[in-house]
């Protein structure tokens, strides 16, 4: 997971590299890390992040991967506005200009965590109906002050 609300990671797809916030990897059989769909994970080196599937690694604090001598970090990064992404799809975003890479130091990755959604679907849904009831509510409320002041108008416009 990432714990910085700017922070994106570096994916592979179609030859592109995509922003992600999803930090949910694992290694193929070939050791390649990859996400769900398959897409292949950049290392701060731009390659993608291959182990030897053969040997034990470890997986440390801020996105770096050990295994033997070998080192590995996780290419974070960090659009200058957030407008210059675009939504493709589930959890992946498009780069329309630059980033910056966060450096290793200020890297703000927690090894085996992932980040919730911030909605509960069963909380959302009775906050919505609750906010129905409170809307019909009100509208019978005003339904019931019209009708009284129609009644109250036609008594006092009677002769």
């Amino acid at each position: 997971a990432i714990s910085d609300d700017s922070s994106l990671f570096v994916v592979q797809r179609d030859g592109d590299n995509v922003l992600s916030r999803a930090g949910d990897f694992l290694f193929d059989r070939n050791g390649k890390m990859v996400n769900p769909a398959g897409h292949a994970v950049i290392g701060s080196n731009g390659n993608p992040i291959q182990i030897d599937p053969s040997q034990p690694y470890q997986i440390g604090p801020q996105g770096v991967i050990r295994q033997d001598a070998n080192t590995f970090e996780l290419m974070v990064a960090k659009p200058k506005n957030m407008g210059d992404v675009s939504h493709l799809g589930g959890n992946q975003f498009k780069p329309l200009a630059e980033f910056d890479l966060v450096p290793a130091g200020q890297r703000k990755v927690v090894a085996g965590m992932l980040e919730q959604s911030a909605v509960s679907p069963t909380g959302a849904m009775m906050e919505l109906s609750e906010t129905s009831r409170v809307y019909e509510a009100n509208v019978r409320m005003i339904q019931n002050q019209d009708s009284v002041m129609g009644t109250l108008i036609s008594r006092v416009l009677q002769p």
